[in-house]
C-alpha cells in the first residue's frame, strides 16, 4: 500500500487536487501522509504538523517523510489526558525514538483543553468549546489541524504566518489533510485555514455509530 501511494505520487504528483475519503478511520493514514508529502514538495512547505494520540501516526508520519528535508512536528496529549497520571504512547521510548529521527515532539495542553475541559464537567460551557464545536462542523480532524498548528506554534517548533501543513484523523490514524497560516494561542482567531486538501465524506456522527466509538 506504501510503495503503491509513493507511485501515485512520484509519477503523478498531486496537481493540487483534492483528497476525499468515503470513511473516517486509520485505513486513511498512509495515503493521507504520502499525499501531505507530495503537496509539501510540490508547494514548498517546510513544516507538517502531525497529530498522534498513542505515537503510531507520528511514527508512520516520519518513516513518509524521511530524507524528504520536511520538518515533522508530532502533537500529542499530556500526560493525565485520559486518565489521572497516565501517558498514551503505547511505548514511552518512542519519544525519544521520534526525536531521534529529527522530528519535534509536543506533549502537553492544547488550545482547547486544560480548565475548560476540567469545568466542563461541572456543566459549565466556554467560549474555547464553542470555538471547538465550530471548528468540528467541517470535521473532526479540521479542528485538530487548527488546535495542533496553535500548539506547534507556542511551542516555537513552527513559523507564525507561515504556510504550513497539519495532518490529523478522526478516532485514531489520519484522515484529514489542511494548509493553513498558524498562529500563537493569544492570536488563535487570527489564523488562517486556507485550503481543506484531504477529509473524509463520513460525518463523526455516522463515524461513532458505525464504530461505536466513545471518544479519547
Amino acid at each position: 500500500m506504501l510503495f503503491c501511494c509513493f507511485l501515485i505520487v512520484l509519477f503523478f504528483g498531486v496537481r493540487d487536487m483534492e483528497l476525499s475519503f468515503e470513511r473516517c478511520g486509520p485505513e486513511n493514514t498512509t495515503a493521507a501522509l504520502v499525499y501531505a508529502l507530495g503537496y509539501a514538495r510540490q508547494n514548498g512547505i517546510k513544516f507538517v504538523v502531525v497529530a498522534s494520540t498513542r505515537g503510531i501516526t507520528g511514527r508512520d508520519a516520519v518513516t513518509i517523510f524521511k530524507g524528504s528535508g520536511i520538518k515533522v512536528v508530532i502533537v500529542t496529549h499530556g500526560v493525565g489526558h485520559k486518565e489521572a497520571g497516565v501517558f498514551q504512547f503505547e511505548d514511552p521510548g518512542l519519544v525519544e525514538e521520534l526525536r531521534q529521527a529529527g522530528a519535534d515532539v509536543y506533549i502537553g495542553t492544547t488550545v482547547f483543553e486544560s480548565l475548560d475541559s476540567a469545568i466542563k464537567h461541572v456543566g459549565i460551557q466556554s467560549q474555547n468549546r464553542l470555538i471547538a464545536d465550530t471548528l468540528r462542523m467541517f470535521g473532526q480532524g479540521v479542528k485538530v489541524c487548527a488546535e495542533i498548528a496553535t500548539s506547534a506554534a507556542d511551542a516555537g517548533f513552527i513559523p507564525v504566518g507561515e504556510n504550513v501543513l497539519c495532518v490529523a484523523g478522526t478516532g485514531k490514524g489520519a484522515d484529514t489533510v489542511v494548509l493553513l497560516r498558524a498562529e500563537n494561542s493569544k492570536r488563535f482567531l487570527d489564523m488562517e485555514i486556507i485550503k481543506i486538501l484531504a477529509k473524509p465524506k463520513e460525518t463523526k456522527k455516522e463515524f461513532k455509530a458505525r464504530c461505536d466509538y466513545k471518544g479519547q
